[in-house]
Parts: C-alpha cells; structure tokens; sequence
C-alpha cells in the first residue's frame, strides 16, 4: 500500500495522506465526486437595466431580476455599480 501511494502521490500532486483517505473512502463505497466549484457572476448589460428600470420605474429589485432572469442581488450591484437610483419623485 506504502508503494502504491508513494508512486501515485506525485502523479496526482497530492500527499500520500490524501491517496490513503481515498482508498479508505474507496473501500467503504463513499469515494464519489468532488463538491461543484465557483460560479461565474452574472452579468447584464447597463442598457438592459436601464430599459427595465424605465419600462418598470415601479418594480422592485425580485421583479427586475425575474425579468432580466438574474439574482436581485446582481440588480443591486449592478445599479450601484453604475450609480442608478431610483428615488420616487413627487409624493
């Protein structure tokens, strides 16, 4: 087992503590696939949001995102990324 690990550690590029564990996973059925990695963030184009915003001076941030099929999270970035308020004028 020593050898087997000594000689596939380098080729993995990992320890050969982390060759024993996944034998030892492997042996009791639990080895399975790695956790899914990072994302990348959504985008959407100013002049997107900006239609959005006009058509819809009302909307909040879920209805915006629903329309532009993002996170209302990515809304809010995105107006404070390029300084967009949306103050009611007038009431």
């Amino acid at each position: 087992m020593r050898d087997i690990a000594a000689r596939s550690s380098p080729l993995f590029g990992v320890h050969c503590q982390t060759v024993y564990g996944w034998v030892r996973k492997a042996k009791q059925g639990q080895l399975c696939a790695a956790k899914p990695g990072p994302k990348a963030a959504h985008k959407i184009s100013e002049t997107a949001l900006r239609k959005a915003i006009d058509a819809h001076p009302d909307a909040m941030l879920k209805e915006l995102a629903r329309e532009l099929s993002v996170h209302p999270t990515t809304i809010f970035y995105a107006c404070r990324k390029w300084k967009i308020t949306r103050k009611n004028v007038g009431l």
